[in-house]
């Protein structure tokens, strides 16, 4: 019997920025917004930036001590959440 190819991860889905601005746009499929729409032409033009220069995670800080590399750069939120599962294992 041959082995399985194993694949690992997801290939990447780059979006084109028409599939992007389209995306985007249908989150302000509402009447509501009609008047709004230069602030959310500014809105998808900034997350488009955002996305095409993979900043996931755009607020940082050093690991810090306790971590293989204290310098490398960790996501604030990711830190925030580490804290939180850390202080309910506590009160575990």
């Amino acid at each position: 019997m041959p082995s399985p190819d194993v694949r690992r991860g997801m290939p990447p889905v780059d979006l084109t920025k028409d599939e992007f601005t389209l995306r985007m746009r249908q989150r302000f499929h509402d009447p509501a917004f009609e008047r709004l729409g230069d602030a959310i032409e500014a809105i998808v033009d900034a997350a488009w930036d955002a996305y095409s220069n993979y900043r996931k995670s755009p607020y940082t800080r050093p690991a810090g001590p306790g971590f293989a590399d204290p310098e490398y750069e960790l996501s604030v939120d990711w830190m925030a959440a580490r804290t939180a599962v850390e202080e309910a294992e506590r009160q575990q």
